[in-house]
């Protein structure tokens, strides 16, 4: 959303910060087989430069790579291969730089494979997440959680293990241990762990259609000690990903949907950030991928790991744009009436629709489209209040939910809707206005068992922020992310607001133009 390569195309990005500047490193293709790294640089973590290849044509593949400092140096890991036939990438490959714009590659001899005693050798042996030991006493080593297949004799599903005294030369150990439960084994690739209030978080990555996730998704294991036994933290397991398979939507999004590996890094003064990265397929440009908003690793009260808006990327908010909220006009239906409201000026609208019974199966609703039409190549911010009404108006008071939300147009009577329901569920998904109903498809679906907010109270006031740029929005509900997800590149550049089954109240709404170049 916020940043895409000019030439080529980046895979699985990372930031680090140091002396001042946001160092964003990937995997990068010129069309040479992918045997580059790639580095751009952001003084804020917001506006980035245009980058350019630090690892140039090495003599084998570059695949994702993780980067910590040990001492005075910075030590990159990355997935390689050793050509052994029947063997996938199963060589971690080691390179050090003062900078990380000058690497020197380690050499063959401090490449390493899997041992026998506790991998499968022909299997894989990828990025590797370093942390301290001791965050306060680096001098006391280092540990490494790698992509690795535990052998088929080890007890469980794991991942590799790896230990260092110096942070370059590393050493094997035993697989981490999993205690898995009633959930679902399965190989995972890793995103990081970190030691965060006195216990290990450790994010994991899994290809489609596991636990339900439709696309790639990653999932959060908590453990009280650095090597196990982490057990999944099944109340927000689901850190981010996506429900529903999203062929239609075309490209790699239909192959993994919304992003595929994130991962954790390090920002200013070492605060804890999390990234990741989605696909875009903006006006005619080709498929790009593209860096999403940094993101605030979170850990509420109750020891769940969550995605957190950044107050850096407050960073984009540009020139404001005035609105009027009493200038909205109805998209469904064509014209107010006592079932339909709209009531709105300056920064306030209430929008309702009149609770029926199982009207939402018959096609009601009450959405409306702001009056301004938005600048979606540079990018918009959308910030505000909500509160869901839940009044009891007509049959059946509360056993149907209230479901409120934005709209984004994407054509004359059709859009992406985001849909936050009074039952704990956030469904987003096409809404199109036929013969005067509207008709909803969905796409995706948060809810229990995920990271991220599911779904809106009755009566409590939310804040909210929508970030939109080209066709990919990203939507944060008291500063935890609901969801990152697409719209449609041919979109008329209006957002509104939408309530079935009861109405919403949204207050103090403004907006800015993103501080970001137009496409």
């Amino acid at each position: 959303m916020i940043y895409a390569p000019p030439y080529g195309r980046m895979w699985d990005p990372s930031i680090l910060w140091h002396d001042g500047v946001y160092y964003m490193f990937a995997m990068h293709d010129e069309g040479r087989g992918g045997h580059n790294m790639w580095v751009a640089t952001s003084p804020d973590g917001v506006h980035w430069g245009n980058g350019a290849p630090v690892i140039r044509d090495a003599p084998f593949p570059v695949w994702k790579m993780f980067i910590h400092r040990a001492g005075g140096r910075f030590v990159l890991n990355h997935g390689s291969v050793s050509g052994k036939p029947g063997h996938h990438n199963d060589t971690m490959c080691f390179w050090e730089s003062p900078d990380m714009i000058h690497w020197r590659y380690f050499g063959k001899e401090a490449d390493t494979n899997p041992p026998p005693r506790w991998y499968k050798v022909e299997g894989r042996c990828d990025h590797m997440y370093m942390i301290p030991k001791d965050e306060a006493a680096p001098e006391k080593g280092y540990w490494g959680y790698i992509v690795a297949t535990s052998a088929p004799s080890w007890p469980h599903k794991s991942i590799g293990m790896m230990e260092s005294d110096d942070g370059a030369s590393w050493r094997w150990l035993a697989p981490p241990t999993f205690d898995w439960g009633d959930t679902p084994q399965q190989f995972m690739e890793v995103g990081g762990c970190e030691k965060i209030n006195g216990r290990y978080y450790l994010i994991l990555g899994a290809r489609y259609n596991y636990m339900g996730n439709a696309g790639y998704s990653m999932f959060t294991f908590v453990s009280d000690a650095p090597t196990g036994p982490f057990r999944p933290d099944l109340e927000a397991f689901r850190l981010c990903g996506n429900s529903h398979d999203l062929t239609e939507l075309g490209g790699t999004r239909g192959a993994i949907g919304v992003q595929t590996l994130g991962a954790f890094g390090r920002g200013k003064g070492g605060e804890l950030l999390l990234t990741n990265y989605t696909p875009t397929l903006w006006e005619d440009s080709g498929e790009k991928i593209s860096l999403t908003p940094i993101k605030k690793a979170v850990v509420d009260a109750a020891g769940h790991l969550r995605m957190g808006y950044w107050p850096g990327n407050d960073a984009m908010k540009g020139q404001a744009i005035p609105l009027d909220l009493g200038r909205c006009v109805l998209v469904h239906p064509a014209a107010a009436d006592e079932s339909h409201t709209l009531t709105g000026r300056g920064a306030r609208l209430e929008i309702k629709d009149k609770k029926v019974a199982f009207q939402r199966w018959g096609g009601g609703g009450t959405v409306a489209l702001m009056e301004s039409r938005f600048d979606l190549a540079r990018g918009v911010v959308l910030e505000g209040s909500m509160t869901a009404l839940d009044e009891g108006w007509g049959a059946d008071t509360h056993i149907i939910p209230v479901s409120v939300g934005f709209y984004i147009e994407e054509g004359p009577g059709e859009g992406m809707a985001v849909c936050m329901e009074t039952y704990g569920i956030t469904r987003i998904g096409r809404l199109a206005c036929r013969e005067g109903k509207l008709h909803f498809t969905c796409l995706d679906v948060t809810g229990p068992g995920c990271a991220s907010p599911g779904g809106i109270l009755d009566g409590r006031k939310y804040s909210f922020r929508l970030l939109l740029r080209r066709d990919i929005m990203e939507l944060y509900l008291n500063d935890l992310l609901v969801q990152t997800f697409f719209f449609s590149a041919k979109a008329t550049g209006r957002i509104g607001f939408l309530a079935q089954d009861g109405g919403c109240r949204f207050e103090d709404v403004k907006a800015w133009q993103m501080s970001l170049p137009g496409e």
